[in-house]
Parts: structure tokens; C-alpha cells; sequence
């Protein structure tokens, strides 16, 4: 058996920090955790530098090659040392998104982990629908539908509700494509900027969602969505041309609806032709409708989210640069990045 190894200075002086922090549930670390968690700091430690003695914390700055550090271990194992760097670095002041950064690592081999059972895996029909549509099958979708609503056809009784409809779904179809929003497009009203300032102190705004128009901006306001008790209000900015083009187009062609009149009327966004807001399950079924025409398979907003996920291939080795897109795709959706990567991404 070889010799039992010395614990060095800087193990005790970070389980003493350990032994005296109190976690958010009042409750402190064991002795055993804290073995646990210095020894695989020491571990990671002469993974990362071959001599050397460890005297701080600061080579975790380093995350990139520490992560390339522990790329042949066993998953479970690579968890235990990321667990030990990030109960490790709360002790610290260093910077905290290399913390996050970190943690979104270990969420993310987690989620790895949990797809070798069936829950962890997508729904078969989902999966099938996404192994034989593109992104380019949903713009050329797009495209069409458009086409369409650009179409009069000679002796249609109702050309004008048949354009409408097209135009529509094309223009949520391409919202999503850019946002993945669950259903919260259904039910949003759309107000001016001097309205929006008017109103948001009051119990109306907070039960609905709001396009606010401006001359050269238009934001969405999220109030209402499935986790807004947790995350609360949430602004998007579509930056997008092409879509913010199209929904201009949208309130002027289709809507009808003149600028002295966005100010008091707030206007649904998304409509029948009558002006009955859709439901979610309305919107729902409209999108399903039109993908099962156009391309042969019916396309929901969650399968939109994951076809047009923006978190990288390799989310391990990944920097905090490169993950940042996915991370503003959840809070555009409303959870997590570590429930982006594990549910959302193809």
C-alpha cells in the first residue's frame, strides 16, 4: 500500500473555509464532503500542473485547460471534479462568470448523464420530426406562406382572410425561428412606447404580454408565461430586420391598424380576422396545420426551439463567448441554460 500523502497547507486552509460556510438551506458541509471535495481539488490540480504545489485558486481562471484536463475521465467523474471547483470557488471573489461558466459545464454533462435513461431522451415522434426537417425546410416555409399572403387569386370570395392567415403563421413561424418562445406570442397585445410607460404600474400589465411598437425599435414584453413567478418580467429586443420589417407590414397591411390608434386600443397581435385573440392552443394548432401541408410534419414551438438552438456542438470544451447565444435563448423562453442545453438542443 503506498504511503498515505501529507494534506497540504492550502487543503486545510480551504476545508476550514468550507467547514465555515453556511449553505442557503442554513445547513453547513460535513467532514466527509470536504475531504471529498479538497482531495479532487488536489486531484484536478496535478491533472492541470504535472509539479507544482497548489496555493490558491487563481489556475481555475484557466478554465479551458482545465476542462481539457479531465477529458479521459469517466462522466461521473468529470462531474465530481467540476462539483469540487465550483463548491471551491464560492469560497472566492474570482470572477463570476468563470463560476457560471463552470457550473454550466457541469449541468451540462449531468444532462449527458441523464440521457442514458428514457427519461433524459426526446420523444420519439418529436425525434423523428427533427431528424427529417431543416432549418432551410422552415425558411422555404416561410417563404411560401408569404408568397401566398402576396397572392390574389381571381374570384376568391374571401382573398383577403386567406392572405391574412398565410402572413400570419408565416410571421410566428418566424419569430420563432429567431425567439424560442413557448405560446406566448397568443394573447400578446401590441401598444406604443408612451402607453407602455403609462400602464406598467398597473394589474393589466401584469396579466398580459405587449408588443411595444417605437419608430425605430420594437420590443416584447413577457409578464405572462409559464415560469414568470420565477423570473418575472423579461424584455426582448427584436433586433432582426427582416423580422421587425415583417411585423410592421403586419400592423399596417393586415391589422389595419393606424399609429393614433396603437396608443388606448391595444390591439392583439395575433388574431382571427373578427379581432378574437388565438389561445395557445389556437396557435398551436395553426402552426401543426401549416407544417403538416407544407412540409409533411406537424412543427410545435418546442421542436422549433430545438431546431433552431444556438447552443454549440461541443458544450463542454465550449467558451463562455460561444455559449452566450444559448444562454439568451433561455431567458427569451423562460428557463434555465442548464434546461436549455439538456431539453431544448437537437
Amino acid at each position: 500500500m503506498p504511503p498515505k500523502r501529507e494534506i497540504t497547507e492550502y487543503e486545510q486552509e480551504l476545508s476550514k473555509l468550507l467547514s465555515e460556510k453556511v449553505l442557503d438551506n442554513g445547513k453547513k458541509y460535513g467532514a466527509s464532503s470536504i475531504k471529498i471535495f479538497t482531495g479532487n481539488i488536489y486531484k484536478l490540480f496535478h491533472k492541470v500542473h504535472a509539479d507544482g504545489e497548489i496555493k490558491n485558486l487563481t489556475w481555475l481562471l484557466n478554465y479551458q485547460e482545465v476542462i481539457k484536463s479531465i477529458n479521459d475521465l469517466k462522466l461521473n467523474t468529470k462531474i465530481s471534479y467540476l462539483n469540487a471547483v465550483i463548491v471551491a470557488l464560492s469560497t472566492t471573489n474570482i470572477n463570476q462568470e468563470i463560476k457560471e461558466h463552470y457550473a454550466t459545464i457541469r449541468d451540462h454533462l449531468q444532462n449527458e448523464r441523464d440521457k442514458e435513461q428514457p427519461k433524459g431522451t426526446n420523444p420519439s415522434q418529436q425525434q423523428t420530426i427533427m431528424d427529417k426537417i431543416t432549418k432551410q425546410d422552415i425558411y422555404d416555409m416561410i417563404n411560401t406562406l408569404i408568397k401566398e399572403a402576396e397572392q390574389k387569386v381571381k374570384g376568391d370570395k374571401d382573398p383577403f382572410i386567406k392572405r391574412r392567415k398565410a402572413y400570419m403563421t408565416a410571421l410566428i413561424f418566424k419569430i420563432h425561428t429567431l425567439y424560442p418562445f413557448r405560446n406566448d406570442l397568443a394573447g400578446s397585445k401590441i401598444i406604443t412606447k408612451e402607453y407602455f410607460d403609462e400602464i406598467k404600474k398597473t394589474d393589466d400589465f401584469k396579466k398580459n404580454n405587449w408588443i411595444v411598437i417605437q419608430p425605430k425599435t420594437i420590443s416584447f414584453i413577457k409578464m405572462k408565461y409559464k415560469t414568470s413567478t420565477k423570473y418575472g418580467m423579461t424584455i426582448i429586443k427584436f433586433t432582426d430586420k427582416s423580422l421587425t420589417d415583417m411585423i410592421r407590414t403586419w400592423v399596417d397591411t393586415f391589422l389595419k391598424v393606424k399609429p393614433d390608434d396603437l396608443l388606448y386600443n391595444k390591439t392583439p397581435l395575433i388574431s382571427y380576422n373578427t379581432g378574437t385573440p388565438l389561445t395557445s392552443n389556437d396557435l398551436s394548432h395553426l402552426l401543426r396545420e401549416a407544417s403538416k401541408k407544407l412540409l409533411g410534419h406537424p412543427i410545435s414551438t418546442t421542436i422549433m426551439a430545438k431546431i433552431f438552438t444556438l447552443a454549440p456542438d461541443d458544450i463542454e470544451h465550449s467558451t463562455i463567448e460561444q455559449l452566450k447565444p444559448a444562454k439568451e435563448q433561455a431567458k427569451a423562453r423562460g428557463h434555465s441554460l442548464k434546461t436549455k442545453l439538456g431539453t431544448y438542443s437537437k
